[in-house]
């Protein structure tokens, strides 16, 4: 039941992110710092989940900006990996992690998972309002 839902969720997510990519591609000359770190934060922040849901050590921050030339990459590799993770995970599994701050927690597998899509979008509507203060005309979603 929650499979079918993350995976459509997800794929969703990979598309929006996608043309995201696609548009600031044609902005390259253009980017801020802010923009190329607001990028990032989608693609880091996704691996961050990815690493608790499966109990691996992160092996990028938040904060660290991802080489632009490399970010459909890793957002395709993000995105299969939390398929991947779907096919065996039981929704009632306990999951220990540290948040960034280094407090231990303790929550649901599918509670990762939807905080996982919560970051998903938080960090692409911080990277809409980069781009509508640079008064860049976009048609894109959320």
């Amino acid at each position: 039941m929650f499979q079918a839902f993350f995976i459509h969720k997800l794929q969703r997510d990979l598309a929006l992110n996608l043309q995201w990519v696609d548009f600031l591609e044609t902005k390259e000359d253009e980017l801020t710092d802010e923009i190329r770190l607001a990028a990032s934060k989608i693609i880091n922040s996704h691996h961050i989940w990815n690493c608790r849901l499966r109990k691996l050590i992160a092996e990028s921050d938040l904060m660290d900006v991802m080489p632009q030339l490399h970010w459909k990459q890793l957002l395709q590799a993000n995105s299969r990996e939390t398929i991947v993770y779907l096919d065996d995970f039981s929704s009632e599994e306990k999951i220990r992690f540290h948040d960034s701050e280094g407090v231990q927690l303790e929550q649901l597998s599918v509670d990762l998972l939807f905080q996982l899509l919560q970051d998903n979008s938080f960090h692409r509507g911080q990277l809409v309002l980069l781009c509508e203060k640079q008064g860049w005309d976009f048609n894109l979603s959320l």
